[in-house]
């Protein structure tokens, strides 16, 4: 079988009660264990940057011994987790390297009167153009270079200097909660850490856990029971050496789960030639998803689609500044005074749900697309390249500054996490574009067009809400703009027969043409029936909070004012 189609897949078990209390007795023993080698093997971090193979084994041979004495196989889980943490810092450190020569005070705003000093963005925009033509098209290095150089202008800020090495940038990264893989082991069935057994609907584990005399001993196998998604999930693939992983629930109490990824066959990918429709979605600023469907032709097929998540937001945007005032009394307390610590659960209960209301909406607004591209009979979905996304200019007033915080935080980095496992799993292609001038260029003439403030008042600012082209009349929402420009992109590679990125600028894009007989259609398509939207051995839905999100698949578009073609009557 080709590469591309296995996918790894993570179930998370609770394990009970009577083995809970040894489980974070070994996460404990462990991590300590873990956090002591990480700083033993701190300072030969770069060696781990050219490592191949099993990361235990690395260590283990950095290491000479252990920092405390452990059974063997649970040493090399203890040296898999290291390993692992080392390698990634490794490819920061590379990074941090490669942007020293651009790491100059030209990023930085210096302090003007009351106004403390600031990033740059408009130089940092300029970098990150020249990040981009050195990386190509590896998106994820694109987004290791732009997370370490904010990381290096963040250091700047605080220390009025940039940081001479990597190891000044980052101090030694060591565990806050246990984690211990058991990759390292020798197998569920012969396993000296840990054993494992899975049946239909139930897995039993028992795990070698210390003992208060100093010694190991192995705990007796405790059966897990499946939930029906588990059970399903487990029937479709092959499980993969577990994880044991400490949670901290609202309360500050403390559990042990396990982790078990499960390898699945997904279908093949469809070859770019083969592609006929894409899906394209742009990041709005006053919506979360502007969604349009356009084929291989130029061909517009669907309305635009606003993905508004005003009503999450300003359920989030109330937490925010819950989390504020509770911030603000624990810091008026003195440090012994026993209110500060009922403060702080309060405050961290109050993040744990700000979490699980964005993680929440990311798989409904994941789900959106997969769904709409399977109800469209769409081949690739096509989207903002995340690294390129920054809002700033607008949060002059207290609705301006949420809306910055909420577009800069990881939500959208989760909705892409989610998204490139959920195509995967549908068999649709996955594919970012640089949106450099999408949001101010015509999709249907490809001439630089003005914004303005309201389709009424028609006010030119740079930033507006509303496109007007001068040169053919198209004037729409900009962030439907934008999305028809990405679709533009991924068109273009699709049909290109050297495959690379497009910009705005190159004369291969094609013009959008408003289809009215497909675009005018709402949602769903009335020929497309509703199995299109069950993908075979998963589940598809979409959920959310009556109030809280809105689809609206308004036309955004004054045909009256437009002079293109009449196929826009």
């Amino acid at each position: 079988m080709r590469e591309n189609n296995r996918q790894v897949l993570m179930m998370t078990l609770r394990l009970p009660d009577d083995l809970q209390a040894e489980a974070l007795q070994l996460l404990d023993v462990s991590r300590q264990a873990a956090n002591e080698t990480l700083e033993r093997l701190w300072p030969r971090l770069a060696e781990f940057g050219a490592g191949a193979g099993p990361a235990w084994k690395q260590v283990t041979s950095l290491a000479a011994t252990q920092v405390v004495p452990h059974p063997s196989r649970v040493w090399r889980c203890e040296a898999e987790t290291v390993g692992r943490i080392l390698r990634s810092q490794a490819a920061r450190k590379a990074a941090f390297d490669a942007l020293q020569p651009i790491l100059s005070e030209a990023l930085i705003v210096p302090a003007e009167g009351s106004r403390p000093a600031r990033k740059n963005r408009r130089e940092l925009t300029a970098q990150l153009t020249a990040l981009r033509e050195q990386v190509g098209q590896d998106a994820d290095k694109l987004m290791l270079l732009l997370n370490v150089t904010e990381q290096a202008c963040n250091f700047y800020l605080e220390h009025e200097q940039f940081p001479v090495d990597y190891e000044e940038l980052q101090p030694v990264p060591v565990l806050e909660a246990g984690v211990l893989t058991f990759a390292a082991d020798d197998g569920p069935q012969q396993g000296q850490a840990y054993r494992l057994s899975l049946e239909p609907e139930r897995v039993w584990l028992s795990l070698k856990v210390p003992i208060e005399q100093g010694g190991w001993r192995w705990h007796e196998a405790v059966g897990i029971d499946l939930p029906e998604a588990s059970r399903q999930l487990l029937a479709r693939g092959t499980a993969l050496a577990p994880q044991l992983r400490q949670m901290v629930k609202a309360d500050g109490a403390r559990i042990a789960v396990l982790d078990i990824p499960v390898e699945v066959v997904v279908p093949l990918l469809p070859e770019p030639d083969a592609c006929e429709r894409v899906l394209a979605f742009d990041w709005g600023v006053r919506s979360l998803l502007t969604i349009v469907v356009v084929d291989r032709a130029g061909q517009q097929l669907s309305r635009p689609f606003f993905f508004d998540s005003g009503g999450m937001d300003g359920t989030q945007s109330r937490l925010r500044r819950q989390i504020d005032l509770l911030k603000a009394k624990r810091d008026q307390l003195p440090k012994n005074d026993p209110h500060v610590h009922t403060l702080q659960c309060e405050i961290d209960a109050c993040w744990l749900a700000f979490g699980r209301r964005n993680r929440a909406l990311a798989h409904l607004a994941s789900n959106l697309l997969v769904v709409m591209a399977i109800l469209y009979g769409c081949q690739m979905i096509v989207g903002e390249d995340l690294a390129s996304l920054k809002t700033t200019g607008r949060g002059r007033d207290a609705k301006g500054r949420w809306r910055n915080w909420r577009n800069n935080t990881t939500l959208r980095s989760a909705i892409t996490d989610l998204l490139r496992y959920k195509t995967r799993l549908a068999g649709l292609r996955l594919r970012f574009e640089f949106p450099r001038g999408t949001s101010h260029t015509c999709p249907h003439c490809g001439q630089p067009a003005q914004t303005f403030r309201s389709p009424e008042t028609m006010e030119a600012i740079d930033w507006g809400a509303w496109l007007r082209c001068e040169a053919c009349g198209w004037n729409g929402s900009r962030d439907y703009a934008a999305a028809l420009n990405i679709a533009r992109l991924g068109i273009a590679y699709l049909v290109s027969r050297v495959r690379r990125a497009f910009r705005m600028s190159d004369s291969e894009l094609k013009p959008v043409s408003y289809s009215g007989a497909g675009a005018a259609l709402p949602f769903p398509p009335p020929d497309m029936q509703f199995s299109r939207l069950l993908i075979p051995n998963t589940r598809a839905a979409i959920r959310g909070w009556l109030g809280a999100v809105w689809l609206s698949p308004w036309p955004f578009l004054r045909l009256s004012d437009c002079q293109c073609s009449d196929s826009c009557t």
